[in-house]
Parts: C-alpha cells; sequence; structure tokens
C-alpha cells in the first residue's frame, strides 16, 4: 500500500473518530450503597447521562441487584432507553438503586451504550443482609390492639440505655451518614427534588454558630425539648433527634409539623417550607419537610407516644405543646396532628436508611422503634387511614435466565411501595391477593402461600428481579406468573384490585444431564448432554478467564424437541495461555428466551507434566520438553536433601527448553519446573 492511501485511510479513520457519538456522565463513579436486605431497596443515587453527535438513543442496562429509574419514585427496571431528539440525546436524571436477591457483596457496572459510539461505564456496588436486624423474639407476644398495644409497646421499648447528649455528634456518623460519607441530613440531604448546593462533613462542619443554610449542621430535636422541659432521657433520645442544618432547624423552631398551603413565609432550599397550616381545626404555623422524609419524622414522633406513654400526658402545659398533646396516654396527640403523621407514615413507609439507623441506634439504647419494625402497628393502634391503593402498574415483564428447574425474571414496578409475585403451573394465575393479609413467599415453587389453587406466592419485596427454583423440568411445562403492586404490610396491606401485569406462559426448555471438558492448552474437548429438549433452537459454547466475561467459542445447532437423551460435542482449537478457564453451554430457544448449564473449570495443572531428557544426564545439559505457553519459566535444582544449588530463568514462549552448564557433582537431585501456577519436579542423575 502506497503512502497516499495511508494517509486517506488515516484522515478517514480520524474523521469517523471525530464524528462518532459521545455519551457524558456526570458521575464516574457511585459510592457504595452500603448494607441492604434482600428483597429491600436501597434509597437511591442519582446521575446525569447525555449525548452528543449521536446515531441512536442510549441504552442504560444495570447489572443483577440493581435498578434504573427516571422517576425515582416508580417505575425502576434493569434497563431504560433514552430516546434519539435529532442528533443528540437530551440530558436525563437516572435514578439507580441497590435491591439483592441474595446476600453478600454485589459489585458492577452500570453499561451505557449506543450504536456508534463509545460505550460508558458506571461503577457501583453494595451488600445484601439477610433480615433487617429484628432481634428474633423481640415483638413476641405483642399481639393487641388500639391503647393495650401501645401500652404493650411501651412496657417493650421503655428503660433504654441512655446516650449522653454530647455523644449524639459522634453516634451520628455511624447513623446518619449518607452514601458519601457526608451527614445524612433531612433539611439538605435530597433525594428526588432540589438539590442544596451544600453538604456537610461529619465533625469539620458542626455547629457553632449560623447565619445562613450551609454555615453547620446541629442536632434537631423533631419533637422540641421544650415540650418536655429538656428532661432525660428525652433530651438524648436519637429515635427523635437528627443531624440538621443549623439554619432550617432554627427556622422550624418550635413549629409542630403540618402541611402547608400558599401562604408559605419561608423555603429551604430543597423545598422545606414554613407557613400557614391546612390542616382542619389547625390554621396557625407549621413546618413540612420535603415529602422523602415525612415518614421517618412521623415515625419518631409516633415512637415519643409509646416510649414516653407513661409522661406524655403530663406535657401538655410545656411550651406550646398543647398545639399537639391532648393531654392523655391515649390516643396522646390531637386528632388533626394525629392525622398528618399518619398520612406521612402511609405515604413514606420505612426504607433502608430507617432500617439501617434504627440497627445503629440500637446497638448503643439497647431498644427499637417498633414503627419501623411493624409500621402495621400504626392502623392497629390508632385504627386511622390505610396506605393508598397503588394505580400505576408493573408493567414489561421479561425472563433473564431459564433452565429446567429456575426461572429468574425481571420488570418495571408500579407505583407500589412493594410487590407480589404468584405463579402457577400449567394455566394462568386465577387467584389473588386479599387486603389486610399478609403472604409468605419462597423461591422455591410451592413452599409459598398458596391462593386458591396451585397459585404459589414466589416473591415478595421491593425490587424489579426475582428467583424461582423448584420447577419441573420435563417438556412442555408452562408456568405463568402475576405481579401485583401494593402498599402497606400486613393488616395494612392494600392490594392492586385490577390491571395486574400478568406474563406470557413460559416453557421450561431443556434439562441438561453432563458437562465434561478435556484437553489441554492448545485444544480442548467440551462434551454435553441433554435429557430432554422443548422448543430448542442451538447452544453456544461459551469460554471465560475469569467467569464473568464469556467469548463464544462455537454455535451448535439443538435437537429442537426431544424427549430422548441427546449427546453433543465441539472443539476449542484455539491455543490460550490461561492454566484455568471456565466454560458454559448458553441454550437459546426459538422465541428468543436463553438458559446457561453449570459452569465447569478446565485446570491445566493436572496435564502439566513436562519431560525431562536425557536423564541420567550427559555433557552437563538437560531438555525439558512438554512446557506451557508461558512468557517465564523458572527451574530450580535441589540435593536430595533440600540444599538449593541452581535458580535459572528463561524467558522464552516456547514448549522446549534446554539448561546447559549443570553444575553438579556426581548423585541423585530433584529438578524443580515452574512456570505461572504450574509446579513439577523429576528426579534427575548426574553420572
Amino acid at each position: 500500500m502506497n503512502k497516499g492511501i495511508q494517509l486517506i485511510l488515516a484522515l478517514l479513520v480520524s474523521c469517523a473518530d471525530l464524528f462518532a457519538g459521545t455519551i457524558g456522565l456526570s458521575k464516574t463513579s457511585l459510592p457504595s450503597f452500603g448494607s441492604c436486605p434482600i428483597n429491600y431497596a436501597a434509597v437511591p443515587q442519582r446521575y446525569k447521562v447525555w449525548g452528543v453527535n449521536m446515531s441512536a438513543g442510549i441504552l442504560i442496562n444495570a447489572p443483577l441487584g440493581f435498578e434504573v429509574s427516571l422517576t425515582g419514585t416508580d417505575s425502576y427496571s434493569r434497563s431504560i432507553l433514552l430516546p434519539l431528539n435529532g442528533n443528540k440525546v437530551d440530558t436525563a436524571q437516572i435514578f439507580v438503586r441497590f435491591a439483592p436477591l441474595t446476600t453478600g457483596a454485589k459489585a458492577g457496572v452500570l453499561v451505557h451504550s449506543s450504536s456508534g459510539s463509545p460505550t460508558q461505564n458506571l461503577p457501583l456496588g453494595g451488600t445484601g443482609v439477610a433480615t433487617t436486624g429484628i432481634p428474633s423474639g423481640y415483638y413476641n407476644g405483642i399481639n393487641q390492639s388500639g391503647q393495650a398495644l401501645l401500652t404493650a409497646l411501651y412496657n417493650k421499648i421503655s428503660g433504654h440505655t441512655v446516650v449522653s447528649y454530647s455523644g449524639l455528634w459522634t453516634a451520628f456518623p455511624a447513623t446518619d451518614a449518607f452514601y458519601t460519607g457526608k451527614v445524612w441530613d433531612i433539611y439538605s440531604t435530597s433525594i428526588f427534588g432540589n438539590e442544596a448546593n451544600y453538604t456537610f462533613t461529619y465533625s469539620t462542619d458542626q455547629c457553632g454558630t449560623y447565619a445562613v443554610e450551609g454555615d453547620c449542621y446541629n442536632r434537631e430535636h423533631s419533637f422540641p425539648q421544650s415540650w418536655f422541659s429538656s428532661a432525660s432521657p428525652m433530651y438524648s433520645d436519637m429515635y427523635h433527634i437528627l443531624p440538621t442544618d443549623g439554619k432550617v432547624n432554627g427556622m422550624r423552631n418550635n413549629y409542630p409539623f403540618g402541611e402547608v398551603g400558599s401562604t408559605i413565609s419561608w423555603q429551604s432550599q430543597i423545598g422545606g417550607k414554613l407557613g400557614t397550616s391546612i390542616s382542619p381545626n389547625y390554621t396557625s404555623t407549621v413546618f413540612e419537610p420535603v415529602n422523602e422524609y415525612k415518614g421517618d419524622i412521623a415515625r419518631g414522633l409516633l415512637y415519643m407516644a409509646a416510649r414516653y406513654n407513661n409522661l406524655i400526658a403530663s406535657w401538655q402545659g410545656n411550651g406550646n405543646a398543647n398545639e399537639v398533646l391532648a393531654g392523655n396516654a391515649y390516643p396522646v396527640y390531637d386528632a388533626w396532628f394525629l392525622n398528618v403523621l399518619v398520612k406521612w407514615h402511609n405515604q413514606d413507609p420505612p426504607d433502608v436508611k430507617e432500617i439501617n439507623r434504627q440497627n445503629g441506634i440500637y446497638t448503643r439504647q439497647n431498644n427499637r422503634n417498633p414503627f419501623i419494625d411493624s409500621p402495621q402497628f400504626v392502623n392497629r393502634i390508632w385504627g386511622l387511614a390505610k396506605p393508598a391503593e397503588p394505580t400505576i402498574s408493573a408493567s414489561q415483564f421479561s425472563i433473564d435466565s431459564l433452565t429446567p428447574n429456575f426461572v429468574r425474571a425481571h420488570f418495571k414496578t408500579g407505583n407500589g411501595n412493594r410487590r407480589l409475585v404468584i405463579c402457577r403451573a400449567g394455566s394462568p394465575v386465577n387467584a389473588f391477593p386479599v387486603d389486610s393479609v399478609q403472604y409468605t413467599a419462597s423461591s422455591v415453587f410451592g413452599s409459598g402461600s398458596q391462593l386458591g389453587s396451585g397459585n404459589f406466592v414466589v416473591y415478595d419485596g421491593q425490587g424489579c428481579t426475582f428467583n424461582v427454583s423448584g420447577l419441573t423440568g420435563s417438556p412442555a411445562q408452562n408456568y405463568y406468573f402475576t405481579v401485583v403492586e401494593y402498599n402497606g404490610l400486613s393488616r395494612t396491606a392494600n392490594y392492586q384490585s385490577s390491571g395486574w401485569l400478568n406474563s406470557l406462559p413460559v416453557t421450561v426448555p431443556v434439562k441438561w444431564l453432563d458437562l465434561q471438558v478435556e484437553g489441554n492448552s492448545a485444544k480442548r474437548t467440551i462434551e454435553w448432554q441433554t435429557a430432554s429438549e422443548e422448543n430448542n433452537a442451538y447452544f453456544k459454547v461459551q469460554r471465560s478467564t475469569d467467569a464473568v466475561n464469556w467469548i463464544d467459542v462455537e454455535t451448535v445447532p439443538g435437537a429442537g424437541f426431544s424427549a430422548s437423551i441427546q449427546s453433543y460435542r465441539s472443539i476449542d482449537v484455539e491455543s490460550v495461555p490461561q492454566h484455568r478457564l471456565y466454560y458454559r453451554i448458553e441454550q437459546v430457544d426459538r422465541d428468543g428466551n436463553n438458559s446457561f448449564s453449570k459452569l465447569v473449570e478446565w485446570n491445566s495443572v493436572e496435564q502439566f507434566a513436562p519431560v525431562c531428557s536425557p536423564n541420567p544426564v550427559l555433557e552437563g545439559r538437560i531438555t525439558v520438553e512438554g512446557l506451557l505457553a508461558e512468557t517465564q519459566t523458572q527451574f530450580r535444582i535441589f540435593t536430595t536433601s533440600g540444599q538449593e544449588v541452581l535458580t535459572k530463568t528463561i524467558s522464552a514462549n516456547a514448549n522446549t527448553a534446554q539448561i546447559l552448564d549443570l553444575p553438579l557433582f556426581s548423585g541423585a537431585y530433584v529438578l524443580h519446573v515452574l512456570q505461572g501456577t504450574n509446579q513439577f519436579r523429576q528426579l534427575i542423575i548426574v553420572p
């Protein structure tokens, strides 16, 4: 090729790079989501994405255990497609949350891809934990209603270990840290709405004095200390004290929390409002926090009614406490205020932030807030409104993985706080949940609660992905799934009454029998068998060096429909330097669904057996054949008593190497050959 043509090609490549689309991300990574109970979803984080010079939209794919949404409050799924607008993709705010199905550390990347544009990845991670942290048996025997339940809870949680007021400063970093490690301040840390232009660093930004928002953070008594005359233990009880912006705390002052109408006297950067109450029977000044923390505050104040039930009636005359307290031990609060608290409790149910905060406080105070652990206690005590029925159904049911005994599927969530997945074999689901009933889910088909005949609950949680095992691998076995959104829990569960997401029949495709891999670094034979096949199109033989990233080796046609044993073989002839590889078979049916065989490890250590010759050694040299294609080989020679007499390293990528001029006396020696993690020993004789 002449230089002129080479220059033209180089210019064409340069121009192609110049006009290739660019995907932009506002962040290069997201901090860890920390601990999240399985079947729950962590409070989301957010970032922005956009595209310029684009020829297609941007597809965002989340790894298993993570979910994305454009709203943050609903419609979570494993993927989002941002549409093309002319030659660009408009800036979109993406909410991402952690929703683990299993315990343990989880990590992955959000993949942002578009045809003709370099892919952009956003790393993220978190840790799935088994439970919400409620000690076993903590609420045993507490099954009352009304005032009797409130009294029972008082007896359970009273007498807690008192944390000193100054000790709150050192406790907050363990109970109220945002994902970034900054102060998780309900007055300045926005999850869904406007973001403040500042954050607080623990210790460094501790109040002090303040003049404007962002000056410092202090300790906010959501139940004002003047209402209990600053007495202990209320003064330092962490369940109603949170780290907050000093200025906003000061503006809230001792005003009750409530809902503000159009008359607003002051507003914080993220939207907290001071203004005139719109509640019936109370039209004075109240402070309204942003929506994402209303439930947190409500449950803190309801906790005060339970924990200090023996004292709270006597506080009515303190400060302006009369504006909310009824002067009795039940119902404790005035009707207008109790209605606000219960409404907020229902609208903003306990999330993982509250669960983790509660567990941190429990280690210090040795008591719990029962309205976080069991939100339905609120309705059982005060008998007010239950959570509203969801109005947006789940949608977009899709199969992730399918084997004869296992299904993993995902969908786009509706606007319920939780959802049930019901599975039935052979025919569509025909029985549905009843309000105020809590069902037990099991990912093993047939083990969870049964609705009607054969309808089993296989998932109950906040996420958009579920697993089901224990399926039957016989041909032509169909399974049907229905996803039902709901709000509340147990006695307050309010299930969506119509519009459920129903799947098409899911057919178990192939029943695997065996998979074996044999061979060496130059050629490996992969053999597998199936006991039965249903609608099977083909197999893909896949190889990996880390059991995470896979490449296709060969595509092998399947039998289609079969009730007898079928045997298959593939030969991988690519020479590889690695001594440990992984293989699996991906099965794809004629509808595009796929499943995977078990994973098999191939390890060349078992085949590493070099041949040393001549032996006995002649003329001070020995040749070693059958080496691996390594860039470096080390030879070490020892006496039979273990004394090392020679070390020699050869940097060569060859299957044969010679060791020359061995300075050895007559006798027996041990030759030790090392290549990577592979080792070989051979007794050699020097005459």
